[in-house]
């Protein structure tokens, strides 16, 4: 790329850019970044965003070596502006690659996956930029937002990394969000392994199937909690399901949560296993009576 479009893109010069305007497709660095893509992560000019698909449209989903949109750069540097603009052009239909008339071509790029297998909001929600989470999500609650190559979910992400408010937002927003992590776990797994009760109960709230779901060890959310001794998340869990005291892992000895919790000498956590199987034995045994 011409070093002097190159810096014109990366302050939103529209001035510099123009003189360049009829060469933008066959303008690229090294890693095949477009002149949209620089603007993308370098500065959050919305208009000019505007200018440049107006002069060449095709940039919209030109991909550079990592398969990256400039919706992905954008979404990964907080360039809300320019994720919305990218947006209102996919949706306008304006020139550019065609579509039939029923494609819905805003949806396509959003779900456009890199060659590490992220969204849009995989870089949002890694790089905790709320609003753009938003405007993505808003824009397309029927996706499942599925894992990229390193199994991982917006969903997870949100979870692993303490990011409760877009947590909150995929929950709320999406229809039937994916929620896998690496190793088989799920969302539900990350809020037990890093001690957050209050993503627990949304969870549970939002995916209740989850509790019994298993990592490829066979260990359940809970088994997580008696090992790292997060009495209040075992205390949801149990509330919730009781039986779930009961699974055992599979790829892992057969071990029960109270394996886990004894084995580790966590002892007011037995008390509240016990506690709580106790009580269902004998729910259970009145039933049968």
């Amino acid at each position: 790329m011409d070093p002097e479009l190159y810096a014109g893109a990366q302050s939103g010069n529209w001035v510099v850019m123009k003189r360049f305007s009829d060469y933008f497709y066959s303008q690229h660095t090294p890693v095949k970044d477009t002149v949209l893509h620089v603007l993308a992560q370098s500065c959050d000019s919305a208009n000019v965003v505007q200018l440049i698909l107006d002069r060449l449209g095709r940039l919209l989903m030109k991909l550079n070596k990592r398969g990256e949109t400039a919706l992905h750069l954008a979404a990964r540097n907080g360039h809300s502006g320019v994720v919305r603009a990218l947006i209102d052009y996919a949706k306008s239909g304006g020139a550019g690659y065609w579509f039939p008339p029923c494609f819905d071509r805003c949806k396509w790029m959003l779900r456009m996956a890199s060659k590490a297998g992220n969204t849009a909001l995989h870089e949002a929600v890694r790089n905790n930029f709320y609003d753009i989470a938003k405007l993505l999500v808003q824009e397309d609650p029927e996706f499942r937002y599925p894992h990229n190559y390193a199994v991982e979910t917006p969903l997870y992400l949100a979870v692993e990394k303490g990011r409760h408010n877009i947590m909150v937002l995929i929950l709320e927003s999406c229809k039937t969000p994916s929620y896998l992590g690496p190793g088989h776990k799920t969302a539900l797994h990350a809020a037990s392994i890093w001690n957050l009760p209050e993503s627990m109960k949304l969870i549970l709230e939002k995916l209740p199937n989850l509790i019994k779901n298993v990592d490829k060890f066979g260990w359940t959310a809970l088994h997580y909690a008696a090992k790292f001794d997060h009495q209040e998340i075992a205390r949801l869990l149990l509330s919730a399901d009781r039986s779930t005291a009961y699974v055992a892992a599979k790829n892992d000895d057969s071990k029960t949560a109270l394996h886990i919790a004894v084995i580790h000498g966590h002892v007011v956590l037995v008390k509240e296993i016990v506690d709580k199987e106790i009580l269902f034995n004998l729910f259970s045994r009145d039933l049968l009576n």
